[in-house]
């Protein structure tokens, strides 16, 4: 059943839980991977801690071959990191151009227009500020630990 059609066996108050439901599931995914990003980045940022910690030392005797593996990390590890940053963005925004659509689909038909969906625009641009900004921060962190 093509939900997005009004239809007369779908009354109007489950079309709206339906459709509801289905932001409720974009919302969490949201959340999800913003949790995702969050327990990546931490453990890349440490990691790259370490690694730059361990090329401070310098080179101990023998240690020549350790410190290559210490530089070629320090070189991945932002490189990964920008990916994974840019990968959860991307699903991310995926995830808000879903709730975006839903919501349009949704006052598509004549039904409940006057039962919102969501808060007012102003607040839902304030709630998916976290989502949106961080990872383009860790982006941009970590765009500037690769070239200096």
């Amino acid at each position: 059943m093509d939900i997005s059609q009004p239809s007369e066996s779908i009354a109007p108050l489950e079309r709206y839980r339906i459709f509801r439901n289905r932001i409720e599931h974009e919302d969490t995914l949201i959340m999800q991977r913003l949790s995702w990003l969050m327990a990546s980045q931490s453990f890349l940022f440490t990691a790259f801690a370490i690694v730059t910690n361990g090329l401070s030392m310098g080179p101990i005797a023998g240690g020549n071959v350790f410190i290559g593996h210490l530089d070629t990390l320090a070189r991945i590890i932002p490189v990964v990191a920008l990916i994974n940053s840019l990968l959860i963005a991307v699903s991310i925004f995926g995830a808000l151009k879903a709730v975006r659509e839903l919501r349009a689909e949704y006052f598509k038909g004549e039904f409940l227009k006057t039962v919102p969906l969501q808060t007012s625009r102003f607040a839902r641009y304030m709630g998916v500020s976290a989502p949106v900004l961080l990872p383009l921060l860790f982006l941009a962190v970590w765009l500037y630990l690769l070239l200096i």
